[in-house]
């Protein structure tokens, strides 16, 4: 009831203060002014969700109370645009402390923290980065979460009300009329990392881990692509450019951002497809 209460105030406190429905993002395709409003809109549906889901299993939970303080991370970020290196500091400590709560007592797996540590921080950072685009961010996710509900059966109805939002969202998204901003990619991405933790931690193996980094494969191809190319030319590869896999596609076919949708798409189809046939 608390954490209910709690997010409908900050989001009243916001429309109030008419934060978020109007921000410039400059490194996206577009430079126009749309709404930063989507990640709120996720950040409240959870919240209902978790008011009339008394019985959860602790796992949920500690997703959750971890990806509302990367939410409330990224929603300063919106605000009032953190510092990178500031901005990653924090993600590390949350990140950090959400792993060590998540995997403590569970015999053989708490002493491979690192590795669900950096999976976590580069799921959550990939996430991020391809929002750069109006769609790509919730077409790319969308296959995931139709992923979870068959790898992780037992959420599946947590994981059909998101399905649910996020094409809700993406039909305004789509139209450029709003935006996730980062508190909606670091809280969806905290989630998303959150379970596939949860799903690597009751099957830690080799072909598990496989199989959950190829669920993420559309957004860490991208993510990939970028580092790999801002490290060559010398430019720091956390501030962001227009030169993304989708910025490029896109300019192929005279800006037409649909060709960048449709790639991502299917790419994270298929990722998803081959990993969950090495899950399942």
């Amino acid at each position: 009831m608390v954490y209910v209460l709690f997010s409908i105030i900050l989001f009243l406190v916001l429309i109030k203060k008419k934060v978020l429905l109007s921000s410039l993002i400059e490194d996206r395709w577009s430079d126009k002014r749309v709404s930063l409003a989507g990640g709120m809109v996720f950040f409240i549906i959870v919240s209902f969700y978790i008011l009339f889901h008394h019985e959860l299993d602790e796992s949920i939970y500690i997703i959750i109370l971890f990806s509302t303080a990367i939410f409330i991370l990224g929603l300063i970020d919106d605000v009032f645009t953190l510092n990178a290196k500031d901005k990653f500091l924090w993600q590390l400590l949350i990140v950090y402390c959400f792993v060590r709560v998540l995997l403590h007592g569970i015999k053989g797996i708490d002493d491979k923290w690192i590795l669900f540590l950096l999976f976590t921080l580069g799921a959550v950072n990939s996430i991020n980065m391809i929002d750069n685009m109006n769609g790509i961010c919730g077409l790319t996710m969308l296959p995931i979460l139709c992923s979870f509900t068959l790898i992780i059966p037992e959420f599946k109805q947590f994981f059909f009300i998101l399905i649910g939002v996020l094409t809700f969202f993406l039909f305004f998204n789509l139209k450029g009329k709003i935006f996730m901003g980062d508190s909606g990619s670091h809280y969806l991405g905290l989630i998303l990392a959150g379970f596939a933790c949860y799903y690597s931690s009751n099957h830690f193996d080799i072909r598990a881990m496989i199989g959950i980094v190829l669920l993420f494969g559309a957004s860490f191809l991208d993510t990939g692509y970028v580092v790999v190319r801002r490290t060559l030319n010398k430019n720091p590869f956390w501030i962001g450019d227009k030169n993304h896999l989708s910025h490029i596609i896109a300019r192929s076919f005279d800006g037409d951002i649909l060709y960048s949708n449709v790639f991502f798409f299917i790419a994270s189809l298929i990722f998803n497809l081959i990993g969950v046939k090495i899950l399942l």
